[in-house]
């Protein structure tokens, strides 16, 4: 009997384990690593190796949460879930039936999942053209400082040559540091113009090369846009590494990324001038 009682208390703990998870199994937030897989399948999503359990939960939410109405403000929200908010642009191009998407390319782990959402929610009339974004500051200074001269000889006396100079100059010190700002406009977009006039070619991954003919170079102030297409037709599956060359070939940027290439993509990076240390 004792023996009996013990298989019972296993029987039932077990029960009662089991009876707790196919509750949880009811939601994508508590459910089981099997029933998130069953829920994907119901779903049509074929998981990843690298994907972590919290991003396919996530995406899950993503994809029940998507009912119609749909509309701009709709889209936002999700957009908003998916990427975070103030973290993307979207403009909509009503004359040409377009609607752009620009995020920073930085972090892209849900770019599939972006395209796939918009995928569901726009009119098949409307083109989606993601804009991957690559921000950069390059920050200058100025700093001001000053030396008095002294002459180590003087008519009448003896000199001995070559123990000193003629001529020495005595640091007195700073007097405009680079904290302080001095730095004007006009030498911003100057330096803007010329990074411009220095970029010849992009680099995708490497090997794929966009001539300086394919570039739209820009010079807005203190900013350089510089934005061109990669093509899916050049045998790109995803775009890891994009690189900013000059004529004799030297990497002016380099940025390490990922995003996937279901179809073309706009690449645009911004490289802002700004005075600081």
């Amino acid at each position: 009997m004792q023996v009996l009682a013990e298989q019972e208390t296993a029987l039932l703990a077990r029960a009662d384990t089991q009876i707790r998870q196919f509750s949880e199994d009811q939601f994508i937030a508590k459910c089981s690593s099997a029933m998130l897989t069953e829920y994907e399948r119901m779903f049509g999503i074929t998981h990843s190796t690298s994907e972590s359990e919290d991003f396919r939960r996530a995406r899950l939410l993503n994809r029940m949460a998507a009912k119609p109405p749909y509309t701009l403000t709709f889209l936002r929200q999700r957009l908003d879930e998916i990427i975070g908010r103030g973290r993307y642009t979207m403009e909509m191009d009503y004359d040409a039936y377009t609607l752009y998407v620009e995020s920073a390319a930085a972090n892209q782990q849900w770019a599939h999942e972006t395209a796939v959402t918009i995928g569901k929610l726009k009119p098949c009339n409307i083109v989606y053209v993601s804009r991957p974004l690559i921000p950069a500051n390059l920050l200058a200074a100025e700093e001001i400082s000053y030396a008095q001269r002294e002459y180590n000889y003087r008519l009448g006396t003896t000199w001995r040559l070559g123990m000193k100079p003629f001529l020495s100059l005595n640091d007195k010190g700073v007097v405009k540091p680079m904290q302080n700002k001095s730095l004007q406009p006009e030498i911003l977009s100057g330096m803007a113009r010329a990074l411009k006039s220095d970029v010849a070619a992009a680099r995708i991954n490497g090997t794929v090369m966009i001539p300086a003919q394919q570039l739209q170079m820009t010079a807005q102030g203190d900013k350089l846009v510089i934005a061109y297409t990669v093509a899916r037709a050049a045998g790109l599956t995803e775009v890891t590494r994009v690189e900013l060359l000059n004529a004799a070939g030297a990497v002016l940027t380099r940025a390490e990324i990922y995003i996937p290439l279901p179809e073309d993509i706009e690449m645009k990076h911004t490289i802002q001038f700004a005075e600081g240390v």
